[in-house]
């Protein structure tokens, strides 16, 4: 209720989960699924008649070490398989999950600068 749109609300998540905040920002376990949802949604708008995140970060960024991390990570995280899934990955490494947040902001910012800083503005 605080914020424009769920867009806006999972931008401010990642942004403040990458600076380090911890004051109502979900934690590593659920950033998997918030990063998820924050670059379908980014890359919508981006790239609209292509479809999968990785089909588009491919196109926009190409095949980069940031790349393939932010993949690894949601894919491996957000669209895990159950009890199996967890055993075999295991819970979320939080470096790993600051990590990413780093790396998408600096993807948004690289990507539509303009566009990330009206939404730093509005945090």
């Amino acid at each position: 209720k605080n914020f424009d749109s769920e867009y806006h609300y999972l931008y401010v998540c990642v942004r403040r989960f990458a600076a380090g905040e911890d004051d109502g920002v979900p934690g590593a376990q659920e950033m998997p699924n918030v990063v998820r949802r924050l670059l379908e949604s980014f890359l919508a708008f981006k790239l609209p008649s292509k479809s999968g995140i990785g089909v588009k970060l491919n196109e926009l960024v190409g095949d980069t070490a940031e790349v393939q991390r932010i993949l690894r990570f949601v894919h491996d995280y957000s669209h895990a398989g159950g009890l199996a899934s967890f055993e075999r990955i295991g819970a979320v490494d939080d470096e790993e999950a600051l990590q990413v947040a780093r790396d998408v902001m600096a993807l948004m910012d690289a990507l539509d600068n303009d566009h990330a800083s009206v939404m730093r503005n509005n945090q």
